[in-house]
């Protein structure tokens, strides 16, 4: 049973929703500006230090004119349009080598602009864009399909990854790492809470559900078809969750991405 046959659309589609994640990124950015500032948290003028290829001329002064406020917003902008492109443009374009390619040459810029508080949506992004133009090159069915194999993997691996590392967290398993994640100030939620502190019992569960749907999300590449769809909207349904709740927006849709491939991936099976 084929779960999303056609492999140039499902590589569209990865890439599409990737491209959200990118322009909410981009978006953030421009909103908060003022952190890019010589004098804010991420000013260029010290950032820019950590890096011994500054030390070089050249290399200096390609970077300052596309990273150096306020032309660094600039940058963003044209990355924010690129990826407008990538969301509403043709599947021909969209595929091609050229949009793949422009997008990850800005998120490495941005890598390089902003190397703290990156997460995992930032890599995944990088290695969506990142596989897309390097099987852009070929422009074959073949690298279309490892394209998709690729990514498929990717987001297995990653959710397989973040679900051992849970286990292994005493805190995870007895939910207390929920419970004091829901205080914080950037992923917190006083609501969320208030109603994880009045109930214990339900937190524990409910880490203990998440750390047994990470660890087993790979099994989507070999489970049938329904219960393949059913880890896939759970997982869409957390994502989004996850986004309301602690803000993280582009999560929701990097990891997304990845759904259209391992349907694609899932569909290859003779069952």
């Amino acid at each position: 049973m084929t779960l999303l046959g056609d492999p140039r659309l499902a590589e569209s589609l990865v890439l599409r929703l990737a491209a959200v994640a990118v322009l909410v990124s981009t978006l953030e950015y421009q909103v908060n500006h003022r952190c890019l500032r010589d004098g804010g948290l991420m000013g260029w003028a010290v950032g820019s230090l950590r890096y011994p290829i500054t030390a070089f001329r050249p290399f200096e002064l390609v970077l300052n004119a596309v990273l150096a406020y306020p032309r660094v917003r600039f940058t963003i902008a044209a990355l924010s349009c690129l990826a407008v492109v990538v969301v509403c443009g043709p599947e021909a374009l969209v595929t091609s080598l050229v949009l793949p390619a422009a997008i990850l040459l800005g998120l490495l810029l941005l890598t390089i602009r902003n190397g703290y508080g990156l997460d995992g949506a930032d890599q995944m992004t990088l290695l969506v864009f990142g596989g897309a133009a390097v099987a852009g090159v070929a422009q074959t069915a073949a690298s279309t399909r490892m394209f998709l194999l690729f990514v498929a993997f990717q987001g297995c691996l990653a959710y397989g990854t973040a679900g051992v590392a849970k286990l292994l967290s005493t805190e995870w398993r007895d939910g207390s790492a929920l419970l004091g994640i829901t205080a914080t100030r950037i992923y917190g939620n006083a609501r969320v809470h208030r109603a994880v502190r009045r109930h214990p019992s339900l937190t524990r569960i409910a880490s203990r559900s998440m750390i047994a749907w990470e660890c087993l999300f790979p099994l989507v590449l070999v489970i049938p078809p329904v219960a393949v769809f059913v880890i896939l909207a759970s997982g869409a349904l957390f994502h989004l969750f996850n986004g309301f709740v602690m803000g993280l927006n582009t999560f929701t849709w990097a990891f997304i991405a990845t759904y259209p491939a391992i349907l694609f991936v899932a569909g290859l099976r003779p069952w």
